[in-house]
């Protein structure tokens, strides 16, 4: 008499989870890459001189009659469009890394900026904006003097000034 034991080869639950096992390993190598490649559009620099802040942000692709930048307080927005060229059909593309559409982007600036004297330029697709200080924050040089020998100074109320 044969005795046949059940000891089957396929194990549903253990396959299930094999198979949710690759797919989460999938996600997060898929979330790796687009985090590790993911940037806001566009770039900035924003760097800071005497009397001025300096915002560097290229743009390429974008006409300066697609952009937008406002400030409110110290709150800075950037919003543009950069079109598709029309001259290459959609099917046609094998491969597309340069995107096209609307975006926005929107940063603080410092506190003692004068945004009522904000300017804007773009030259070769990079858009540097101007930002003045507030004169008020300024740093401002104090020349130091050296008062002449016959010509004593002195604080009122100090013991020089006593006695006259």
């Amino acid at each position: 008499m044969n005795i046949w034991s059940w000891n089957p080869g396929w194990d549903p639950f253990g396959e299930l989870q094999r198979q949710m096992d690759r797919l989460f390993d999938l996600t997060a190598t898929v979330g790796r890459h687009l985090y590790q490649n993911w940037r806001q559009f566009p770039a900035i620099n924003l760097y800071e001189a005497e009397t001025d802040y300096y915002l560097v942000a290229p743009i390429p692709g974008v006409r300066p009659e697609d952009l937008d930048v406002t400030i409110v307080e110290n709150t800075l927005t950037i919003k543009g469009e950069r079109r598709r060229t029309s001259a290459v059909p959609e099917e046609k593309y094998r491969r597309q890394e340069r995107w096209h559409g609307k975006w926005s982007r929107t940063i603080q600036v410092p506190d003692n900026t004068d945004s009522n004297a904000v300017t804007a330029s773009m030259e070769n697709g990079v858009l540097v904006l101007r930002l003045p200080k507030v004169p008020e924050s300024r740093p401002r040089q104090v020349p130091v003097q050296v008062p002449s020998r016959n010509h004593a100074v002195t604080v009122e109320g100090s013991r020089d000034n006593q006695g006259e």
